[in-house]
Protein backbone atom coordinates (compact mmCIF):
# COMPACT_ATOMS: atom_id res chain seq x y z
CA UNK A 1 0.00 0.00 0.00
CA UNK A 2 1.42 3.42 -0.64
CA UNK A 3 2.00 5.89 1.89
CA UNK A 4 -0.29 9.35 1.54
CA UNK A 5 2.45 12.29 0.82
CA UNK A 6 2.89 14.18 3.75
CA UNK A 7 4.62 17.96 3.93
CA UNK A 8 8.08 18.07 4.46
CA UNK A 9 8.76 20.82 7.22
CA UNK A 10 12.37 22.87 7.52
CA UNK A 11 14.17 21.95 10.58
CA UNK A 12 15.20 25.05 11.30
CA UNK A 13 11.74 27.32 11.15
CA UNK A 14 8.99 25.06 10.89
CA UNK A 15 7.88 26.47 7.14
CA UNK A 16 7.69 24.09 4.04
CA UNK A 17 11.22 22.58 3.05
CA UNK A 18 12.06 22.50 -0.17
CA UNK A 19 15.80 21.89 -0.06
CA UNK A 20 18.39 19.18 1.65
CA UNK A 21 21.95 20.30 2.66
CA UNK A 22 24.37 17.10 2.53
CA UNK A 23 27.15 15.60 1.59
CA UNK A 24 27.97 12.92 -1.02
CA UNK A 25 29.57 9.78 0.55
CA UNK A 26 30.74 6.78 -0.95
CA UNK A 27 32.59 3.65 0.29
CA UNK A 28 33.93 2.62 -3.35
CA UNK A 29 30.85 0.64 -4.22
CA UNK A 30 27.90 2.41 -2.71
CA UNK A 31 27.56 6.32 -3.30
CA UNK A 32 24.50 7.99 -1.36
CA UNK A 33 23.85 11.77 0.27
CA UNK A 34 24.40 12.31 3.80
CA UNK A 35 21.97 14.79 5.13
CA UNK A 36 22.64 17.38 7.52
CA UNK A 37 19.52 19.38 7.29
CA UNK A 38 16.23 19.65 5.54
CA UNK A 39 15.71 23.53 5.75
CA UNK A 40 13.22 26.02 3.44
CA UNK A 41 15.34 28.33 0.81
CA UNK A 42 15.42 31.45 3.66
CA UNK A 43 16.95 29.29 6.16
CA UNK A 44 19.58 27.37 3.65
CA UNK A 45 22.46 30.05 4.83
CA UNK A 46 22.31 29.24 8.19
CA UNK A 47 21.98 25.30 7.56
CA UNK A 48 24.86 25.00 5.22
CA UNK A 49 26.86 26.93 7.47
CA UNK A 50 26.56 24.66 10.33
CA UNK A 51 26.92 21.72 8.33
CA UNK A 52 30.40 23.02 6.88
CA UNK A 53 31.30 22.93 10.26
CA UNK A 54 30.03 19.67 10.99
CA UNK A 55 31.73 18.21 7.96
CA UNK A 56 35.03 19.37 9.59
CA UNK A 57 34.58 16.83 12.07
CA UNK A 58 33.54 13.87 10.34
CA UNK A 59 35.88 11.32 10.12
CA UNK A 60 36.71 8.63 6.93
CA UNK A 61 38.04 5.02 7.20
CA UNK A 62 39.85 4.41 4.78
CA UNK A 63 38.47 3.82 1.42
CA UNK A 64 35.58 6.41 2.16
CA UNK A 65 34.70 10.09 0.79
CA UNK A 66 32.82 12.59 1.96
CA UNK A 67 32.74 15.56 -0.35
CA UNK A 68 32.24 19.00 1.20
CA UNK A 69 28.44 20.01 1.66
CA UNK A 70 26.37 21.21 -1.01
CA UNK A 71 22.13 22.03 -1.34
CA UNK A 72 20.35 20.19 -3.48
CA UNK A 73 16.41 20.66 -4.41
CA UNK A 74 14.05 17.80 -2.43
CA UNK A 75 11.61 16.24 -4.67
CA UNK A 76 8.84 13.63 -3.54
CA UNK A 77 9.45 10.06 -5.21
CA UNK A 78 13.00 10.49 -6.44
CA UNK A 79 15.98 9.14 -4.74
CA UNK A 80 18.73 11.12 -3.07
CA UNK A 81 21.11 10.64 -6.30
CA UNK A 82 18.24 11.63 -8.41
CA UNK A 83 18.07 15.12 -6.71
CA UNK A 84 19.11 18.35 -8.65
CA UNK A 85 22.20 20.13 -7.11
CA UNK A 86 21.30 23.73 -6.35
CA UNK A 87 25.63 25.22 -6.14
CA UNK A 88 24.04 28.67 -6.60
CA UNK A 89 22.43 28.55 -3.14
CA UNK A 90 25.70 27.52 -2.16
CA UNK A 91 27.63 30.99 -2.60
CA UNK A 92 25.89 33.32 0.17
CA UNK A 93 26.35 31.02 3.14
CA UNK A 94 29.45 31.32 4.95
CA UNK A 95 32.21 28.83 4.82
CA UNK A 96 32.36 28.30 8.42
Amino acid sequence: MAMPPYIVTCARCGAVASLKVASQWSDGETRELKTYSIVCQGCIAPALAAARLRHRQCRVLPGETVEAPGVWELAAGKSSMALVRRPDLELDAPAG
